[in-house]
Order: structure tokens, then C-alpha cells, then sequence
């Protein structure tokens, strides 16, 4: 029998029982349970989607699950303020293919989300749809971007497009797990903002890399924080190395400056460290060291004023 024959009590109670939690593909499972959404994000958007967190882990050899979890919000009004109360337990559905996600986002209302969280590996083709959805205006208060891979163009593109649509948000914060690369994977040249000038020797797997998260850092907006994290040998001091000289070949014919940057290096070496420091001078930083007993970490703030305007941008690293 047709599915979409079925009355719509039938139809609403079929879907009543599925269990979202176990819910693997909704192409395979069911193609007409988009019309269930639809009518069920009717219903949301009157309180609003508030959570959602966009994930992507390996399901079969070769095939990968897009899972989006989401929460939608209720509010009320108490003496002239909204108290916003957060459903109990998520909702979860997942997709195989990326015009299912494709088309499960066109039925999504961004403007009342609070809060987004995206975690992918090498590939972000999911950022890049959801880049096209996110037009209008939204109240986000905090977004993470969590990246395993070995950072490309590409995907820094992707990645930097989706951070300055949401600059205006409260708290940003982007992790990258950066692993050793294959000694097997082939290497395409990155060119890109001035960079392909560098020389063909340093054309590594890491040292692309490490110039593509440079140009990042670079562009991203000051509310946004930057937490790395790597074991290749020279990794961090390669990736600042990288910064400054995005941001000498930017500054010489354009006042282009940031105002504040912040990023966080995990298990940085006493060896990398000296690099860095050496690099912060040698770009006309001054630098300012102090040491978190209770952490055990490095704080260093690098100051130095626009050459064109006089404002002073400042860099803080944590080690």
C-alpha cells in the first residue's frame, strides 16, 4: 500500500512510535517521513529550534552518516523577561546521502537558534550546505566547530564562510585535531592569499597545512577562539610563521587590521615555543610572557600597532 494513501491519523501514528533514537536512515527507513517533518517543524517553529549539533561518523566502509540532533525550546513570560526551558531529551536523525540533508535543512527556521555545534572530519560538505540556509538574521549565542582531518583549501574556505556569517555571535570557538598525514597521501599545491610565493620545497602534506589554518586565524573574526591541537613535529610554529606573514603581505598596501585574536596550542613543545617567540619579535611584536601555575600553561600576548591607522591589535596564545 502507498504510504501517502494511508489517512492522516494513521499516518501520524505510525511515526508516533518510531524510536529516533535507533532511527538509522531516513531514506531507507522512510522517504515520506520529510512530509511527518514538515509538519512537525510547523509545531517547533512556534517555540523555536534551539539546539542543534550537525555530526558525521563512519557508518559502513565508504558510507558515512550525516546525523543532526536537535532541541526546540518553550518560553514563557515572567514579569517582563523570557524563561527559556529546553526539551528533556533531543531528537536524532540521520541520512547516508547529502541531498537528504540537503533538503531536511530547507525545512529548518535558523533565526531563533541559540546555540550550533558541528562535528566533521576531513570533509565539509555539510558546513558548505548549511552556509547556503543560514541568510537571515539569527540569535546565536555560541557555536563550536569541531575538525579531525588534515585541513585543505577547501574546507578552510568552508569553514572561514561559516564563522564570518556568524561573527555576531557571542562565543565562537573552532578545534582542530590535526593527525601525522598518510606518507602515501599525494600532496596538492595550496595556493592561496599571496602564499603560492613561498617556496616549492615547503610543499608538504603539514606545511600546506599549517599555511591554510595560518590564513584562517588571520581572517577569522576577533569573538572567534581557535583551539589546535597536534602531534607533527614543528606544527604550531609553522602555522604562526604562516600568520604573520599573511598579515605582513596584507598590511603592506591595506589597513586590514584585527583588533584581537585568540588561539590555544595543545601540548606545544619548549623547542616550538622558542620559535614562536622568536617569530613575535621578528614581526615587530612586543611580547608579554606569564606562566598559570595552577594550569601549567603559557600565556603569551603579542602587541603591535597598524602601521596605516595607529590601532592596536593584540594576540593572545595559550600554550
Amino acid at each position: 500500500m502507498d504510504f501517502l494513501s494511508l489517512p492522516d491519523d494513521i499516518k501520524n501514528m505510525i511515526f508516533s512510535m518510531l524510536q529516533w533514537e535507533v532511527l538509522d536512515n531516513v531514506r531507507l527507513t522512510c522517504r515520506e517521513l520529510c512530509l511527518f517533518l514538515e509538519r512537525n517543524y510547523r509545531r517547533i517553529d512556534k517555540r523555536g529550534l534551539s539546539v542543534m549539533c550537525v555530526y558525521c561518523h563512519k557508518w559502513k566502509p565508504n558510507t558515512e552518516i550525516i546525523g543532526i540532533k536537535y532541541k526546540s525550546r518553550s518560553e514563557t513570560t515572567n514579569n517582563g523577561a523570557d524563561d527559556i526551558y529546553f526539551l528533556r531529551r533531543a531528537k536524532r536523525v540521520h541520512f547516508t546521502d547529502l541531498y537528504m540533508y540537503k533538503t531536511f535543512l530547507q525545512r529548518f527556521d535558523f533565526t531563533k537558534l541559540v546555540s550550533l555545534h558541528f562535528i566533521i572530519n576531513a570533509k565539509t560538505d555539510v558546513v558548505k550546505l548549511f552556509n547556503n540556509c543560514l541568510n537571515r538574521g539569527s540569535c546565536l549565542k555560541e557555536v563550536v566547530l569541531e575538525y579531525t582531518g588534515i585541513p585543505g583549501e577547501e574546507s578552510m574556505s568552508d569553514i572561514l564562510e561559516f564563522i564570518l556569517k556568524t561573527k555576531n555571535t557571542k562565543n565562537i570557538c573552532l578545534r582542530f585535531a590535526v593527525p601525522k598525514p598518510n606518507k602515501n597521501e599525494k600532496f596538492e599545491c595550496i595556493q592561496s592569499n599571496g602564499l603560492e610565493e613561498i617556496n616549492n620545497s615547503n610543499n608538504t602534506v603539514e606545511s600546506s597545512s599549517a599555511r591554510v589554518i595560518g590564513n584562517l586565524i588571520y581572517h577569522s573574526p576577533s569573538t572567534c577562539r581557535i583551539e589546535l591541537a597536534s602531534q607533527i613535529d614543528n606544527f604550531y610554529s609553522n602555522v604562526m610563521e604562516s600568520f604573520f606573514k599573511v598579515e605582513k603581505l596584507t598590511k603592506e598596501n591595506v589597513c586590514k587590521h584585527k583588533s584581537m585574536k585568540t588561539v590555544d596550542f595543545k601540548d606545544c613543545s619548549a623547542s616550538q615555543i622558542n620559535i614562536i617567540l622568536n617569530a613575535f619579535i621578528k614581526y615587530n611584536y612586543e611580547t608579554a610572557c606569564s606562566w598559570s601555575s595552577n594550569r601549567g600553561r603559557l600565556y603569551i600576548t603579542g602587541l603591535k600597532n597598524c602601521p596605516i591607522c595607529g590601532t592596536s591589535d593584540s594576540f593572545d596564545l595559550r600554550i
